[in-house]
């Protein structure tokens, strides 16, 4: 633990390194009791280059999903997109990855982690290992987009070729105000 000044003030905060990016949960010192019922509020920021948008996609996405084939499921989560890369997940797993954007399409890759065993997937597999899904491609509107764009992807799971869908919609930008807090 470590203080830090943000624009609430003093906070008491934990770090967790994914590749470059970190999460930040600040914990307000003054409501912070000894049964851990305190609400929190959890920041990401990245470390290096500063936070400035580097891609019109870059973002923090609400993700469904939905397998194509006899037996899949459907499943929902969150991913932050930035500069190229996309970290995401739900309670079964997390998904690292990165995407390319050719103006009116938008082309990705990612690697899907189990967070705690086998589950069964979105494919309907059960599942106990990492997999990849390799190809995902989808069209996006031209020129600037709007903070709450839709991006409808399609994607195919690289060992079983297995169809899923998948719909990303942006529900926040970050300002620069939202991660310039001072370290100390």
């Amino acid at each position: 633990m470590a203080n830090r000044t943000c624009a609430g003030g003093r906070h008491r905060f934990f770090l967790l390194h994914l590749a470059t990016l970190i999460v930040v949960g600040c914990y307000p010192l003054d409501n912070f009791r000894d049964d851990r019922s305190a609400s929190h509020l959890l920041i990401l920021r990245f470390e290096g280059d500063g936070f400035v948008m580097q891609s019109r996609l870059d973002g923090f996405y609400f993700v469904q999903w939905e397998g194509l084939n006899p037996g899949g499921g459907a499943g929902q989560g969150v991913a932050f997109v930035k500069g190229g890369r996309v970290y995401g997940g739900d309670h079964l797993t997390f998904f690292i990855g990165e995407f390319e954007d050719h103006d009116v399409l938008v082309t990705a890759k990612v690697g899907v982690f189990p967070l705690q065993g086998a589950y069964r997937s979105v494919t309907g597999v059960v599942d106990d290992a990492p997999w990849d899904i390799s190809d995902i491609r989808g069209r996006v509107p031209g020129g600037a987009l709007p903070m709450n764009v839709e991006v409808q992807l399609d994607a195919e799971r690289a060992d079983s070729h297995a169809r899923i869908s998948v719909r990303f919609t942006r529900i926040l930008e970050f300002p620069d105000s939202a991660t310039d807090c001072v370290w100390h």
